[in-house]
This record gives structure tokens, sequence and C-alpha cells, in this order.
């Protein structure tokens, strides 16, 4: 067995033969350079385990290579008078077969001392079991059920699945739902007679009748086919004039469709490598501006523009220097405009500017037609907006102006900005209007428009500049530092918690926590060993923490900046383990149950069927389990509701763990029956 990430590229050659080798075969067991005893059932460094393989060639001779090994082990030269054509192992390891084409048979027989002393079977099937175990798959050793709470487990298993999922169910959100129109009784009269006219045959009446219903006034959607992706495969030259392609990853189909209601992050690789601030207001010019851009008094001193054209709108901070100047949200001057909603006519938000002496025109137009019109002192820098709700523009002198979208009537006064702004965007969460703005001066504010008031305000300048390691070159001046250890945002969103969430340069998500006062790290490219890790989000998949993990993997992948996968098959066990712990605390930091209820099952599965490789795997199962029996909640969902629906499903996979099912099972019976509701808290 071998692992994707590593076991594949390593490069072995076998050389030695003169001519091509036509078989090869591998010895059915393992061997040992000391032998065993009987207490003994694991290899170890002393005395580690390993294979050996048999290679025959067409120049009538026979090779054997021992793992780890880079010559051969034994190389036997005119076997035949012709080709080797096939080889074979006996059973007990030290007996190998070959045939030729010539019709002649040899065997050959090894000794102890030559080849290595054969592992015992039990120590094989140890060995066998610790490396399937570290790939994630289910023990062997698989006895018979001990007690009913197993049986009833494996009963309910193999029932068939429900038709229709529950709003509850941890997938119920990824289906496409079904459009059912309901024809009234009139239409569906009329239809039978039809029917009847036609086949003169009685038609069969529809068994269900709905009387005084009314007739639909439009039609059913449409789903409109999502056209393929047109990638660009990389393509290079190699010796010999030969062209070499390179293909390209491709996204999921269904991240590509515009969904309203969804979270307005979208594909965060690109919006992190392609433009400052996706579903944002860093929106460039509708002109078109041929010169290159020049550094404005506000800009830092030193900042490259080479490479991506939108490098220079994204926001850096030089706190060590004592500067804290972001870049302004675009050029000033010229004119920008912002959609406030997805309708196939939406509605317009247009800020023109016709000079600095002059004021700034603010439009709000539908189909062409102008709903209302504001004139603003100052150069428009942002614009945000909902259809219906509120409309909010920031200017270069540093004030917010909020205003209601439907008649343009200004909502307050306006609010005064430390800096001029550098990323603003609306969301509508839990019934609520929130305004995320990012001033240069990396402070983040979040308002509640309906309101008026501020949710929170929170310094990110921390996250923009990374602290030199004390194992960094003395020689470098401390600017060169700066200038490498800088990033800056690119995508501004809410969570659930109405909490604001930040996409950085690199990749990595933050979402400031208000209980801690703090940024909790989200999404990274930290763990390359873990099989959670993926540059793209599973198919169906379109919640929020999955696209940001991908959009981290994917920008750590396109910028050379990742950590790449080493280390064996323990330390894959061990980062999948604590990846899967940093994604659920990330779930429940973005307040999402779901993702929450999905990775909780991954880990349970995951510590159930490898805890032999993992350090400590039993414990942190009972661990979990008996946080999971405390009273309180976890986003809204009982502990106990958690533990009886997802945990114990997962571990009653594996019989091996049949016992401590059965202990919880029993404990939370108790729970249930009895003993009066404790009030609980949530997380």
């Amino acid at each position: 067995m071998f692992s994707r990430e590593s076991g594949l590229t390593d490069h072995v050659d076998f050389i030695g033969h003169r001519e091509p080798v036509v078989v090869g075969r591998f010895s059915p067991r393992l061997y040992s350079r000391k032998q065993f005893s009987g207490k003994e059932q694991k290899a170890s460094k002393d005395n580690p385990a390993y294979t050996c393989v048999a290679l025959g060639s067409k120049d009538r001779g026979a090779s054997l290579w021992v793992a780890g090994s880079s010559k051969q082990f034994v190389n036997l030269e005119d076997m035949f008078g012709a080709d080797v054509v096939d080889l074979a192992w006996g059973a007990d390891g030290y007996t190998l077969v070959a045939c030729s084409t010539d019709g002649g048979i040899m065997l050959i027989r090894f000794d102890p001392a030559e080849l290595g002393y054969v592992v015992p079977e039990k120590v094989e099937q140890n060995i066998f079991k610790e490396l399937w175990q570290s790939f994630g798959g289910k023990s062997s050793e698989n006895g018979l059920p001990e007690n009913r709470v197993q049986v009833a487990i494996e009963l309910e298993r193999k029932k068939p699945a429900k038709a229709l999922e529950t709003e509850n169910d941890v997938h119920g959100d990824r289906g496409q739902p079904e459009v059912v129109v309901v024809a009234p009784k009139s239409m569906r009269e009329a239809k039978q007679a039809q029917g009847k006219e036609e086949n003169a045959t009685p038609v069969k009446p529809v068994p269900v009748e709905i009387d005084n219903m009314p007739t639909p006034k439009t039609s059913p959607p449409t789903v409109t086919p999502i056209p393929p992706q047109q990638i660009r495969q990389r393509e290079e030259r190699v010796k010999g004039g030969r062209r070499r392609i390179i293909p390209q990853p491709l996204g999921t189909g269904g991240d590509a469709v515009n969904d309203p209601n969804s979270q307005s992050l979208g594909n965060i690789w690109e919006a992190t490598n392609q433009s400052g601030a996706m579903g944002s207001s860093q929106l460039d010019d509708g002109t078109t501006n041929k010169r290159p851009r020049t550094m404005g008094p506000g800009d830092l001193v030193g900042m490259t523009t080479g490479g991506n054209p939108a490098d220079d709108m994204k926001p850096w901070v030089s706190s060590l220097k004592g500067q804290s100047h972001l870049p302004s949200a675009g050029r000033r001057g010229g004119s920008r405009c912002r959609a406030m909603d997805s309708e196939p006519i939406p509605t317009m938000l247009e800020a023109s500017s016709q000079g600095s002496s002059k004021p700034t025109v603010l439009t709000c137009s539908k189909g062409g037609q102008v709903l209302w019109r504001d004139y603003v002192g100052s150069q428009i820098l942002a614009l945000a907006g909902s259809t219906g709700k509120f409309a909010a523009v920031a200017t270069a002198d540093a004030f917010l102006h909020i205003y209601k979208a439907s008649s343009g009537r200004r909502f307050s006064p306006p609010i005064s900005l430390d800096t001029p702004p550098h990323l603003m965007d609306l969301f509508e969460t839990n019934g609520k209007c929130l305004l995320l703005l990012v001033t240069r001066s990396a402070i983040v504010n979040l308002y509640a428009l309906d309101t008026l008031e501020l949710v929170c305000s929170v310094n990110a300048a921390p996250l923009l500049v990374r602290i030199a390691d004390a194992d960094d070159d003395e020689e470098h001046s401390q600017e060169n530092k700066n200038e490498k250890l800088r990033r800056g945002i690119s995508v501004g969103s809410v969570s659930d918690r109405e909490e604001p969430i930040l996409v950085l340069s690199d990749g990595h998500a933050f979402v400031y926590n208000q209980r801690l006062q703090s940024w909790l790290r989200v999404a990274d490219d930290h763990s390359p060993n873990s099989e959670y890790y993926r540059l793209v989000p599973p198919a169906g998949d379109k919640s929020l923490l999955s696209k940001l993990q991908a959009g981290a993997a994917m920008t750590a992948r396109k910028k050379g900046t990742g950590l790449l996968p080493t280390g064996g098959l323990k330390r894959t066990a061990v980062e999948t383990v604590t990846h899967l712990e940093t994604l659920m605390a990330s779930a429940i930091a973005l307040g999402d149950v779901e993702q929450y209820k999905h990775f909780l099952a991954c880990y349970a599965l995951r510590l159930g069927t490898s805890e032999a490789v993992i350090d400590g795997g039993e414990t942190k199962l009972r661990e979990i389990c008996e946080m999971l029996c405390e009273p309180g909640d976890i986003l809204e969902t009982r502990k106990q509701d958690l533990l009886r629906k997802v945990v114990l499903p997962a571990l009653s996979s594996s019989r091996r763990h049949q016992r401590l099912v059965e202990e919880f099972t029993v404990i939370l019976d108790a729970f249930d029956t009895g003993k009066p509701k404790v009030e609980t808290v949530p997380i």
C-alpha cells in the first residue's frame, strides 16, 4: 500500500540488467535481520521489517532487491539458454521458481542468513493493521456484537434511507429541490375530458383533489445548464522540441451558480488572486486608463506593483515603521457603479465625478430609469447597498453616508471615519442589514443599519504584519524584513454570528470573536498532510468554511508559499486528527452547525479506526464523549443529541468500540429518564 501524497513520488532505479526487465514478483512474506522472539509483536527501529522483489530480464538472468538497499542483493546470470518469462515465490518466503522460453525451470532455495528471517504471521498482521488504519481503514478484527445497543444501532443503520431529508440533516441543504406546480381542479378536469376524446378510454382521475387553488402567477423557474468551463492548459517545450501539457485544477460546477441567498465570498481562491475585494466596493473606474498608476501621497513607500495589476489595490500596513496608510478603495475621479441585487435587470448604484471642485453625483437607477439622485461634496470611493433596504457610500474625506435604498432618504448624518475607506460591503444576516467597512488604517467597523448602532470596531493591523522570527538573518535590514512580511486584505464578509470575516492576500481567513476580543484563524494552509486538505470544496458543499479552507490551500499552491506534504504514515494520521479538531473549532467560530456535525462525525470515525496509530486516541474518544455528556448547547444543539445522533453511530461502525458505545448510551438513557432538565448555557 502506498500513500498518494508521498508513496508514489519516490523514484527507485533497478540498475544492473543488460536487457529489458519483463517480470517482477514481490515476496509474499516480510523479512527481518534478527529473528523475532515470542514476546515481540511489532517491528522496531533496531529490527525493522522489509520486503524483497525478484526481477527477471531478457538477458537470461534474474536479480533480487531488498527494500532500503540501492544495490542488488543477488544477481543470477545465464540461468537459461533463453529469456526469463516468469517468476514465482513459495508461501514460506524462501523458495523462488523461474522459467524460460526454452522450457527450462529452476528452483532456488535461500537460507534465513542470506535473505533474512521471515516475520511471524501475527507480527505481519500487526504491521498491516497499523498501516491499514493509518489510511483510515477499518479494523479487520470485527468481532461479534456483545450487547443489545450495538445490535440496535446496526439494525437502524441497515434501514433504507428516507426519501425526503429533514432540515436538521447534515447534508440536507445540498440537494436540488424540485419545482412542483399543482394545477387547479378545472384544468385537471379539462385535460381528463380531452384524454377521453382522444384515446376513447376512461382516464383515471387524480387521487388528490385541491379545490379553489389559485393559479400560479408566474411560470416555474427554468434551470439553465451551466456551460462547461474553458480551461487553458499550460504548455511547455522540453528537450527535442516536444510539447508538454500541464493540466490545471478544475473547480466544482455547483459553485459557479450565483445564489443570492448564499455567502458572497464565492470562489475565494479566485478572489484572493484576481481582484482586491470580491463582492466588495473595491471596483475600478468604468473608463479605461492606459497610463501606469503613480504612487499617491497616501500609498506606502517601497510597495511594488509588479505581477498582478490588482496588487496596488491591496491594503498594506507598516506598523513597525509607525505608519498606518492603506490604499484607498479605488482611484479618485471618474465613475464607479455597484449592483444592489442579483435580478436580471439589477438596481444600480452609481457615483460619477467631473472634477475635484465639483460635487459627486450619486444615482440609483433600474433599467435606465433614475429612482433617486443625490449630490455629495467629496469624492466617493466605496459603494454598497441592498435593494429595498439601505445604501451606503464612503468618501475621500473619511465620511460615511447612509440612505434608504427605496427613496434615497438620508438615514443618518454623515458618520466620521478615522481614514478614508479601503473596503465596504453590505450583508443581510439573521434578518439584519450589516455594513462592513475597513478603513485605510486597518480599522474594521461593523454597523447594524436597522438600529443604527456599532456592532464592533477592531483593529486588523496585527493581521497584516507578521512579527519577524528570532532566527531571521540579522544582516537583512528591517525595511527588507517588513517588505517580506506584509500581506493584505482581499475579501470581507460577515458570519452567521454577526462577526466580521477577513480573507487576507495569502488565503488565510480570520473571524473576530467578540467574547475573546481576538481574531481567530479559521482557514490556513498549515495541514498539507491531512486527508481533509483540499484545493477545491467537495462536490455539492457550498458551506463558507469549506470555501475558506479551499481558498487558503489554492492560494498557497498558486503563490508557492504552502507547506509541502512530508513525513510518514503516522504523521499523516496525527495531522488529520488535529486538522479535524481545528475544523470543528472553526465551524463553531463561524456558527455553522451543519459543518460542525459533519466534522464531528469524521473526527469520531477517524479516531475509532486509527487510534492504534495515534498516541492517546482512546483518551481523545472518551474525552469528547464525556464533554458531550455535560449539560449545555453547541450552536443551539444539545450536547446529548450530538453524542447520541452523531458520535455514537460513527463509533458503532467498528465493533471494537461497542463497549464504549454501550457505556455512554446507558448514561444518555439515564439523563433522558426521570431527571429534570438543566438550563443550558450556549457556547
